[in-house]
């Protein structure tokens, strides 16, 4: 039996103490200064011109380097115990975890990063600076309960999506999305009796002032043979119509009185047939096929091609469909992406097809890249290697003779003849999964356009030796870095999108005239007759603006759409389509007198 001798005392917490950490006054002062430079950083870069993929980084990598930097602060300061130490950690990461799970789905990892966390961080902080004299057992509850409404509060929201600086569209998560509210209306609608029969079957053929699909008849954005009033204040264009559509980021086809469009139904994917003189519906086909992605939402990305009385569509799920223009009846209808062996894309396949006499040809990537088919059967023809991943659409171009298929993407650009898909030259620009939207522009006989953000803007000088085909950089820019933003070319001035402003470069030496006009991430068309530049604004502004090379020299704008517009826009007889994921309308354009 082992007794305590009466001389010698053993202090109770003396093991407890020597196992905690020496407690000093907490010192909040780092962390307010951290999330003070955050916030403050975060409002700069609003104010710089980012591009997106800088947009992006900064998003993810700066809440990032808060959390890292804010546990090193948490987990060194002497003035919180091990077990609150733990605690605290152990809450933000279930946290986190709960958000992600509990976050609708157009927000989750990325939402809970780039939102929940610096927000939470930040009332985590002020409780402790509020709290600091207070007990360990509030100060350690009070900042999981200042937690809590956080993540709560993140689990009853939704995103509608992004704009082009990567602003999410915030709403409570029961409140329904325009396109559900779409397919609700719908729903009655086709309870009602009284649905239209097709009464002209008549054969469509293309005709002069028509508009036969992506940016015009050869995808460069150019309207010809059209004048227009340019003092929009006396006369400013006129709405014909205006009508609700489901989520696509697809432009229009113009032929006749036919007015040709893509969009999402539910779980189906419409190429649809409208009235342009009312907007009404004509003639829909659907498909079951859905892409949605949190960037850009759902719906599909391509454009439908008109040819010798057929519309040929490409859906975001990589299904090629073509269609009777007059009826919609279908005539054949191939899974793209099963013949490339390709799987669909980050935004989804985005190209539209390029029909070249009997032939049509679509992007794909995967394995074989291009692919013609028989525009009739649907019969495959040819393939030719490509990059992996691209969003920009085949481009047709005439060169020494030659009839050439160029298709721009995440490998660089590559030209194959338009009747065999045999390479004719290549110019190697490799990164892998890079978005590579733009079309590429052939100027005079020799020089091809090709950009994207990583890239900037390129210029190539073609030659031929024989039966070969060399191309050589003449120059390169970063000056111009389009995005999704198509340029123009007119009078040897290249007119595009750099980040979100306006800018004209010289075309023969890649040098900059100038840089203004902050219109977002729009579009622009080139009406050459009267060298003046229209432009759809992201904010669904329209903009007249005269293509001078020496200053930005706007001339009129209309609020044409209410929400963010990506969509390229389409004159055709002298009126203006413009649409984006929810509604599109008709605008007649002023004639010059």
């Amino acid at each position: 039996m082992i007794t305590q001798s009466p001389n010698v005392q053993i202090d109770s917490s003396a093991s407890t103490t020597a196992a905690a950490r020496p407690l000093r006054p907490m010192r909040v002062w780092p962390a307010i200064v951290l999330i003070a430079a955050y916030w403050a950083s975060w409002v700069g870069f609003q104010f710089l011109d980012l591009t997106i993929t800088a947009h992006f980084f900064t998003s993810v990598i700066a809440p990032g380097v808060l959390l890292l930097l804010f546990l090193i602060w948490w987990g060194t300061n002497r003035g919180i115990r091990w077990a609150d130490c733990l605690i605290g950690i152990a809450t933000v990461a279930c946290g986190c975890v709960l958000a992600v799970r509990g976050m609708h789905p157009s927000l989750g990892f990325f939402g809970a990063l780039v939102m929940a966390l610096p927000i939470g961080l930040t009332i985590w902080v002020v409780w402790l600076a509020a709290g600091g004299k207070r007990s360990p057992f509030v100060r350690r509850w009070g900042a999981i309960l200042s937690l809590l409404p956080v993540w709560i509060l993140f689990g009853m929201t939704r995103s509608f999506g992004i704009d082009g600086n990567l602003h999410a569209d915030i709403h409570w998560r029961w409140t329904p999305s325009p396109e559900e509210l779409l397919i609700a209306e719908r729903t009655r609608a086709d309870n009602k009796p009284g649905v239209r029969p097709i009464t002209d079957a008549t054969p469509l053929t293309l005709k002069p002032g028509d508009w036969p699909g992506l940016r015009g008849a050869d995808r460069d954005g150019i309207v010809r043979d059209l004048r227009i009033a340019t003092d929009w204040s006396k006369s400013p264009p006129k709405q014909i119509w205006r009508q609700p559509i489901g989520p696509a980021w697809s432009s229009f086809a113009v032929v006749g009185q036919r007015l040709f469009t893509q969009e999402q139904r539910a779980k189906e994917e419409a190429v649809v047939c409208l009235d342009p003189a009312t907007g009404r519906e004509i003639w829909v086909h659907t498909y079951e096929a859905r892409h949605w992605d949190g960037q850009g939402g759902a719906g599909p990305r391509g454009t439908p091609s008109f040819a010798a009385g057929r519309i040929y569509s490409f859906g975001a799920t990589g299904v090629l469909n073509c269609l009777d223009a007059a009826t919609g009846e279908s005539k054949w209808m191939r899974k793209v992406a099963d013949d490339a062996k390709a799987t669909k894309p980050m935004w989804g396949f985005s190209g539209s097809p390029l029909v070249i006499g009997d032939i049509v040809v679509v992007y794909a990537g995967g394995e074989k890249g291009l692919l013609a088919y028989r525009a009739a059967t649907g019969e495959p023809l040819w393939s030719a290697s490509t990059g992996h991943d691209g969003y920009s659409s085949p481009q047709l171009i005439t060169i020494g003779g030659e009839s050439q298929v160029l298709a721009f993407d995440d490998a660089g650009i590559v030209a194959v003849d338009s009747a065999t898909g045999a390479v004719r030259w290549r110019h190697e620009a490799a990164a892998p999964h890079m978005w590579r939207t733009v079309q590429p522009h052939l100027i005079g006989d020799s020089q091809v356009l090709f950009g994207s953000e990583d890239l900037g803007l390129v210029s190539l000088d073609l030659k031929q030796a024989q039966s070969t085909w060399a191309a050589t950089k003449r120059w390169a820019t970063n000056l111009l870095k389009p995005a999704y933003n198509d340029f123009v070319v007119s009078d040897g001035s290249i007119f595009g999108f750099d980040g979100a402003l306006l800018c004209c470069l010289d075309a023969e030496t890649g040098q900059r005239r100038w840089k203004a006009g902050r219109y977002g991430h729009g579009q622009v068309l080139l009406l050459a007759d009267q060298k003046l530049l229209l432009v759809m604004a992201e904010s669904g502004e329209v903009v007249l603006l005269a293509a001078n090379r020496e200053k930005l020299e706007e001339l009129g704008r209309f609020q044409a759409l209410d929400q963010k517009t990506w969509n390229d826009p389409a004159v055709a007889h002298g009126r203006l389509y413009v649409r984006n994921d929810q509604e599109m309308a008709c605008f007649e354009l002023p004639p010059a007198q």
